[in-house]
């Protein structure tokens, strides 16, 4: 019964952030017949996923939901960015403009990358801590 719940679930997820996602493109007049609407489609893939995994285990590894976590932030704050520098840009056609559009893109998927590589670290360090000291605490028993 988890396993037909967390598809039902997971498929209708899929298809709710889709619509959602197609709408504010439209809203923003992004095409996302381009490279976006495959990012987007990844995107959504992926938290759809998430979401079935979540439904279906009832408690899943630490480090299992650490790593998933910390790739779908990455994956939607640099889509996030990198749709808003794409809009901000979309009437530059100097090629100063074309330049500093990809430079501002690849410094928003860099920074990304660096903001949830520390979230991940700090996170597992704070994870392992815990652990070191509950396990003092039943070895001191």
């Amino acid at each position: 019964m988890r396993t037909k719940l967390s598809w039902v679930i997971g498929i209708a997820f899929f298809f709710l952030v889709m619509f959602i996602a197609t709408h504010l493109a439209n809203f923003m007049e992004l095409p996302l017949d381009s490279d976006l609407g495959v990012i987007v489609t990844l995107l959504v893939g992926m938290l759809s996923h998430k979401i079935y995994l979540l439904i279906q285990q009832e408690k899943p590894p630490f480090k299992d939901r650490l790593t998933s976590n910390c790739w779908i932030i990455g994956l939607v704050l640099s889509m996030v960015l990198v749709a808003l520098i794409y809009k901000a840009f979309e009437h530059s056609y100097s090629d100063l403009g074309k330049f500093f559009k990809i430079a501002l893109e690849i410094s928003a998927i860099a920074g990304t990358v660096w903001v949830v590589k520390q979230i991940y670290e700090k996170k597992k360090a704070q994870y392992e801590a815990q652990l070191k000291q509950y396990f003092e605490i039943e070895n001191n028993k």
